[in-house]
Protein backbone atom coordinates (compact mmCIF):
# COMPACT_ATOMS: atom_id res chain seq x y z
CA UNK A 1 0.00 0.00 0.00
CA UNK A 2 3.13 2.47 1.05
CA UNK A 3 4.68 2.10 -2.39
CA UNK A 4 1.56 2.31 -4.27
CA UNK A 5 1.25 5.07 -3.06
CA UNK A 6 4.40 6.95 -3.16
CA UNK A 7 4.29 5.84 -7.12
CA UNK A 8 0.99 7.50 -7.81
CA UNK A 9 2.44 10.93 -5.82
CA UNK A 10 5.88 10.68 -7.93
CA UNK A 11 3.56 10.01 -11.02
CA UNK A 12 1.06 12.75 -10.50
CA UNK A 13 4.64 15.14 -9.58
CA UNK A 14 5.95 13.73 -12.89
CA UNK A 15 2.60 15.10 -14.79
CA UNK A 16 2.44 18.83 -12.84
CA UNK A 17 6.65 19.18 -13.66
CA UNK A 18 5.74 17.68 -17.72
CA UNK A 19 2.69 20.70 -17.70
CA UNK A 20 4.86 23.42 -15.94
CA UNK A 21 7.45 22.59 -18.94
CA UNK A 22 4.94 22.77 -21.72
CA UNK A 23 3.52 25.74 -19.98
CA UNK A 24 7.62 27.49 -19.38
CA UNK A 25 7.54 26.80 -23.15
CA UNK A 26 4.69 28.17 -24.42
CA UNK A 27 5.15 31.12 -22.23
CA UNK A 28 8.96 31.86 -23.64
CA UNK A 29 7.53 31.54 -26.89
CA UNK A 30 4.62 33.83 -26.28
CA UNK A 31 7.65 36.35 -25.04
CA UNK A 32 8.34 37.10 -28.96
CA UNK A 33 6.36 37.54 -31.70
CA UNK A 34 9.04 35.23 -33.85
CA UNK A 35 7.14 31.52 -33.28
CA UNK A 36 8.49 28.53 -34.89
CA UNK A 37 4.96 27.14 -37.24
CA UNK A 38 3.02 28.17 -39.52
CA UNK A 39 0.68 30.83 -37.70
CA UNK A 40 -3.02 30.69 -37.15
CA UNK A 41 -3.89 34.38 -35.51
CA UNK A 42 -3.01 36.95 -33.34
CA UNK A 43 -3.84 38.03 -29.60
CA UNK A 44 -5.20 41.17 -29.82
CA UNK A 45 -5.76 42.20 -26.18
CA UNK A 46 -4.01 41.81 -23.04
CA UNK A 47 -5.31 39.48 -20.02
CA UNK A 48 -4.02 36.11 -20.92
CA UNK A 49 -1.24 35.11 -18.28
CA UNK A 50 1.11 33.65 -20.66
CA UNK A 51 0.78 34.94 -24.54
CA UNK A 52 0.99 38.70 -24.37
CA UNK A 53 -0.79 40.96 -26.66
CA UNK A 54 0.67 41.34 -30.09
CA UNK A 55 1.78 37.39 -29.89
CA UNK A 56 1.00 35.27 -32.38
CA UNK A 57 -1.01 32.15 -32.31
CA UNK A 58 0.30 28.38 -33.11
CA UNK A 59 -2.11 25.52 -33.67
CA UNK A 60 -2.47 23.81 -30.14
CA UNK A 61 -1.16 26.97 -28.17
CA UNK A 62 -3.86 26.96 -25.28
CA UNK A 63 -5.78 30.23 -23.40
CA UNK A 64 -5.47 30.60 -19.65
CA UNK A 65 -6.88 34.47 -19.19
CA UNK A 66 -6.81 35.85 -15.90
CA UNK A 67 -9.65 36.23 -13.46
CA UNK A 68 -11.95 34.59 -16.11
CA UNK A 69 -11.40 37.32 -18.54
CA UNK A 70 -11.84 36.99 -22.36
CA UNK A 71 -9.14 37.40 -24.62
CA UNK A 72 -9.80 38.96 -27.94
CA UNK A 73 -7.65 37.36 -30.95
CA UNK A 74 -7.31 37.36 -34.71
CA UNK A 75 -8.09 34.50 -36.51
CA UNK A 76 -6.38 34.03 -39.76
CA UNK A 77 -7.81 30.02 -40.48
CA UNK A 78 -11.23 31.81 -40.67
CA UNK A 79 -10.91 35.50 -40.70
CA UNK A 80 -12.98 36.25 -37.49
CA UNK A 81 -12.15 38.39 -34.44
CA UNK A 82 -13.03 36.13 -31.37
CA UNK A 83 -13.24 36.65 -27.65
CA UNK A 84 -11.89 33.42 -26.82
CA UNK A 85 -11.72 32.38 -22.55
CA UNK A 86 -9.67 29.34 -21.28
CA UNK A 87 -9.11 26.47 -23.71
CA UNK A 88 -7.36 25.50 -26.75
CA UNK A 89 -7.31 28.29 -29.62
CA UNK A 90 -7.68 26.14 -32.48
CA UNK A 91 -10.55 23.88 -30.60
CA UNK A 92 -13.23 22.75 -33.03
CA UNK A 93 -15.73 26.02 -32.17
CA UNK A 94 -12.88 28.30 -31.86
CA UNK A 95 -9.98 29.43 -34.74
CA UNK A 96 -10.72 26.58 -37.16
CA UNK A 97 -10.15 26.62 -41.17
CA UNK A 98 -13.43 27.82 -42.84
CA UNK A 99 -14.78 26.11 -46.07
CA UNK A 100 -14.68 28.30 -48.69
CA UNK A 101 -16.07 27.53 -52.28
CA UNK A 102 -12.77 28.07 -53.96
CA UNK A 103 -11.09 25.31 -51.95
CA UNK A 104 -13.41 22.77 -53.63
CA UNK A 105 -12.46 24.09 -57.00
CA UNK A 106 -10.74 21.05 -58.67
CA UNK A 107 -10.31 19.37 -62.13
CA UNK A 108 -13.39 17.09 -61.13
CA UNK A 109 -15.57 20.42 -59.53
CA UNK A 110 -15.05 23.01 -61.75
CA UNK A 111 -18.40 24.14 -61.24
CA UNK A 112 -17.02 25.33 -57.67
CA UNK A 113 -14.51 27.71 -59.30
CA UNK A 114 -15.27 31.41 -59.02
CA UNK A 115 -16.74 33.02 -62.55
CA UNK A 116 -14.41 35.27 -63.92
CA UNK A 117 -14.96 38.38 -64.60
CA UNK A 118 -14.05 38.32 -68.00
CA UNK A 119 -15.92 40.85 -70.59
CA UNK A 120 -18.92 38.72 -71.83
CA UNK A 121 -20.42 38.32 -75.38
CA UNK A 122 -21.45 41.75 -75.72
CA UNK A 123 -17.76 42.79 -74.69
CA UNK A 124 -18.99 44.35 -72.02
CA UNK A 125 -16.78 46.86 -69.92
CA UNK A 126 -16.85 44.42 -66.69
CA UNK A 127 -16.60 46.48 -63.54
CA UNK A 128 -13.12 45.03 -61.19
CA UNK A 129 -12.73 47.18 -59.03
CA UNK A 130 -14.43 48.11 -56.35
CA UNK A 131 -13.74 44.25 -56.15
CA UNK A 132 -16.88 43.19 -54.06
CA UNK A 133 -20.10 45.02 -53.52
CA UNK A 134 -19.16 45.80 -49.67
CA UNK A 135 -16.52 49.06 -49.16
CA UNK A 136 -14.66 50.99 -46.35
CA UNK A 137 -12.96 53.82 -48.49
CA UNK A 138 -15.91 56.81 -48.94
CA UNK A 139 -13.94 57.22 -52.35
CA UNK A 140 -12.83 53.62 -53.57
CA UNK A 141 -10.76 53.49 -57.29
CA UNK A 142 -13.06 52.16 -60.06
CA UNK A 143 -11.62 50.01 -63.19
CA UNK A 144 -12.84 48.14 -65.45
CA UNK A 145 -11.96 45.90 -68.68
CA UNK A 146 -11.22 47.50 -71.50
CA UNK A 147 -13.67 47.34 -74.59
CA UNK A 148 -12.13 46.72 -78.06
CA UNK A 149 -13.02 49.71 -80.93
CA UNK A 150 -14.36 52.07 -78.34
CA UNK A 151 -13.31 55.61 -77.97
CA UNK A 152 -14.17 56.50 -74.53
CA UNK A 153 -15.87 55.27 -71.55
CA UNK A 154 -18.78 56.94 -69.51
CA UNK A 155 -18.51 56.41 -65.67
CA UNK A 156 -22.23 57.01 -63.25
CA UNK A 157 -22.35 56.90 -59.56
CA UNK A 158 -25.81 57.07 -58.61
CA UNK A 159 -27.32 57.20 -54.82
CA UNK A 160 -28.72 59.08 -51.87
CA UNK A 161 -26.75 62.25 -52.16
CA UNK A 162 -24.37 61.49 -54.78
CA UNK A 163 -24.96 61.76 -58.69
CA UNK A 164 -22.34 62.23 -60.71
CA UNK A 165 -20.74 60.94 -64.43
CA UNK A 166 -17.41 61.43 -65.97
CA UNK A 167 -15.74 60.78 -69.13
CA UNK A 168 -12.53 59.22 -69.41
CA UNK A 169 -10.33 57.64 -72.10
CA UNK A 170 -8.97 54.84 -70.39
CA UNK A 171 -10.28 51.72 -68.42
CA UNK A 172 -9.42 53.82 -64.44
CA UNK A 173 -10.74 56.32 -62.71
CA UNK A 174 -9.99 57.69 -59.39
CA UNK A 175 -12.68 58.65 -57.36
CA UNK A 176 -13.16 62.56 -58.44
CA UNK A 177 -12.27 64.61 -55.50
CA UNK A 178 -14.88 67.54 -56.48
CA UNK A 179 -17.75 65.11 -55.54
CA UNK A 180 -19.45 63.89 -52.70
CA UNK A 181 -18.03 60.90 -50.79
CA UNK A 182 -19.99 57.94 -49.87
CA UNK A 183 -22.21 57.50 -46.91
CA UNK A 184 -22.14 55.02 -44.61
CA UNK A 185 -24.39 52.51 -44.82
CA UNK A 186 -25.93 53.60 -47.93
CA UNK A 187 -26.45 51.32 -51.34
CA UNK A 188 -25.16 53.18 -54.87
CA UNK A 189 -25.38 51.53 -58.46
CA UNK A 190 -22.15 52.13 -60.12
CA UNK A 191 -22.48 51.77 -63.74
CA UNK A 192 -19.66 51.78 -66.72
CA UNK A 193 -20.67 52.55 -70.40
CA UNK A 194 -18.59 52.20 -73.29
CA UNK A 195 -18.85 54.71 -76.78
CA UNK A 196 -18.00 54.54 -79.86
CA UNK A 197 -18.16 58.30 -80.78
CA UNK A 198 -21.06 59.35 -78.77
CA UNK A 199 -23.14 56.51 -79.66
CA UNK A 200 -23.29 54.08 -76.58
CA UNK A 201 -21.80 49.87 -77.42
CA UNK A 202 -22.27 48.64 -73.61
CA UNK A 203 -22.25 48.91 -70.55
CA UNK A 204 -21.76 47.10 -67.14
CA UNK A 205 -23.49 47.65 -63.24
CA UNK A 206 -22.63 46.77 -60.51
CA UNK A 207 -23.86 47.54 -56.43
CA UNK A 208 -21.56 49.82 -53.98
CA UNK A 209 -22.77 49.09 -50.40
CA UNK A 210 -20.71 51.36 -47.83
CA UNK A 211 -20.56 49.52 -44.49
CA UNK A 212 -23.39 50.26 -41.63
CA UNK A 213 -21.61 53.25 -39.54
CA UNK A 214 -21.44 50.68 -36.41
CA UNK A 215 -19.64 48.03 -38.68
CA UNK A 216 -17.03 50.38 -39.85
CA UNK A 217 -16.20 52.07 -36.21
CA UNK A 218 -15.35 48.51 -35.46
CA UNK A 219 -13.79 47.97 -38.65
CA UNK A 220 -11.37 50.87 -37.95
CA UNK A 221 -11.03 50.52 -34.46
CA UNK A 222 -9.19 47.26 -34.79
CA UNK A 223 -7.08 48.83 -37.85
CA UNK A 224 -5.38 51.25 -35.37
CA UNK A 225 -5.19 48.43 -32.75
CA UNK A 226 -3.53 46.42 -35.14
CA UNK A 227 -1.10 49.27 -36.15
CA UNK A 228 -0.23 50.27 -32.14
CA UNK A 229 1.17 47.05 -32.34
CA UNK A 230 4.30 47.92 -34.23
CA UNK A 231 4.17 45.02 -36.27
CA UNK A 232 6.77 44.62 -39.56
CA UNK A 233 4.99 46.03 -42.56
CA UNK A 234 4.51 42.71 -43.74
CA UNK A 235 2.42 41.54 -40.38
CA UNK A 236 0.56 44.21 -40.56
CA UNK A 237 -0.95 43.79 -44.07
CA UNK A 238 -1.92 39.92 -43.20
CA UNK A 239 -3.45 41.14 -39.76
CA UNK A 240 -5.33 43.97 -41.85
CA UNK A 241 -6.29 41.40 -44.49
CA UNK A 242 -7.51 39.19 -41.97
CA UNK A 243 -9.49 42.32 -40.35
CA UNK A 244 -11.51 43.26 -43.35
CA UNK A 245 -11.92 40.19 -44.67
CA UNK A 246 -14.17 39.25 -41.29
CA UNK A 247 -16.51 41.66 -42.97
CA UNK A 248 -16.00 40.59 -46.82
CA UNK A 249 -14.06 44.10 -47.58
CA UNK A 250 -12.47 42.32 -50.54
CA UNK A 251 -11.50 45.72 -51.76
CA UNK A 252 -9.83 46.92 -49.08
CA UNK A 253 -7.56 43.87 -48.47
CA UNK A 254 -6.69 43.86 -52.09
CA UNK A 255 -5.73 47.56 -51.41
CA UNK A 256 -2.97 46.80 -48.96
CA UNK A 257 -1.82 43.37 -49.88
CA UNK A 258 -0.95 45.23 -53.40
CA UNK A 259 0.41 48.24 -51.46
CA UNK A 260 3.04 45.59 -49.81
CA UNK A 261 3.76 44.11 -53.35
CA UNK A 262 4.18 47.78 -54.76
CA UNK A 263 6.74 48.49 -52.12
CA UNK A 264 8.95 45.24 -53.08
CA UNK A 265 7.98 42.65 -50.44
CA UNK A 266 9.50 39.59 -50.65
CA UNK A 267 7.16 37.62 -48.34
CA UNK A 268 5.74 34.61 -50.30
CA UNK A 269 2.69 35.02 -47.75
CA UNK A 270 1.68 38.38 -49.46
CA UNK A 271 1.45 37.53 -52.98
CA UNK A 272 -0.44 34.25 -51.32
CA UNK A 273 -2.99 36.00 -49.92
CA UNK A 274 -3.41 38.32 -53.11
CA UNK A 275 -3.91 35.35 -54.80
CA UNK A 276 -6.76 34.21 -52.98
CA UNK A 277 -8.33 37.58 -53.21
CA UNK A 278 -7.83 37.75 -56.26
CA UNK A 279 -9.48 34.37 -57.20
CA UNK A 280 -12.52 35.26 -54.73
CA UNK A 281 -12.99 38.41 -56.46
CA UNK A 282 -13.56 36.50 -59.74
CA UNK A 283 -9.78 37.79 -61.16
CA UNK A 284 -8.63 34.14 -61.92
CA UNK A 285 -5.85 35.52 -64.16
CA UNK A 286 -4.23 38.43 -61.65
CA UNK A 287 -4.69 35.49 -59.09
CA UNK A 288 -2.16 33.55 -61.37
CA UNK A 289 0.54 35.92 -61.28
CA UNK A 290 0.78 36.64 -57.72
CA UNK A 291 0.12 32.94 -57.37
CA UNK A 292 3.18 32.29 -59.60
CA UNK A 293 5.08 34.78 -58.01
CA UNK A 294 4.52 33.52 -54.09
CA UNK A 295 5.45 29.91 -55.13
CA UNK A 296 8.91 31.42 -56.41
CA UNK A 297 9.41 33.34 -53.59
CA UNK A 298 8.37 30.49 -51.20
CA UNK A 299 11.09 27.88 -53.37
CA UNK A 300 13.47 30.18 -52.39
CA UNK A 301 12.80 30.88 -48.78
CA UNK A 302 12.19 26.92 -48.95
CA UNK A 303 9.05 27.46 -47.16
CA UNK A 304 7.23 24.46 -47.83
CA UNK A 305 3.77 25.53 -46.26
CA UNK A 306 3.73 28.51 -48.77
CA UNK A 307 5.33 26.36 -51.68
CA UNK A 308 2.14 24.02 -50.72
CA UNK A 309 0.10 26.88 -50.74
CA UNK A 310 0.49 28.57 -53.48
CA UNK A 311 1.18 25.97 -56.02
CA UNK A 312 -2.58 24.61 -55.16
CA UNK A 313 -3.66 28.34 -55.37
CA UNK A 314 -2.01 28.12 -59.10
CA UNK A 315 -3.62 25.15 -59.89
CA UNK A 316 -7.22 26.76 -59.01
CA UNK A 317 -6.55 29.86 -60.62
CA UNK A 318 -6.09 28.39 -64.14
CA UNK A 319 -9.51 25.73 -63.66
CA UNK A 320 -11.13 29.09 -63.12
CA UNK A 321 -10.14 30.16 -66.31
CA UNK A 322 -11.11 27.35 -68.29
CA UNK A 323 -13.71 28.01 -70.74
Amino acid sequence: MFVARVLANTSAVLVLLFNCSNLLQQQAAASSRERNCDPIGRVLSAGDRTLKKGSLLCKGDRLNPSNGKLVKILCYQNQKILQLGKGTVDAPDRCVQQTIRIQNCTPQNTISCPKPKNPGSNNEPIIISPYSSSVLNPRPFISWNGVKGVTSYVVMLRGEGVSWSKTVNGTSLAYPPEEKALSVGTTYKLTVMAQSGDSPVSASSSAVNMLPSSTAQQITSLIKQIQSLKLSPDEQARDKDSVYMSQNLLTDAIEVLKARVDEGTTNPTIYRLLGDRYLEAGLPAYAQKAYAQASTLASRADNATELAASRAGLEKSKLAQQP
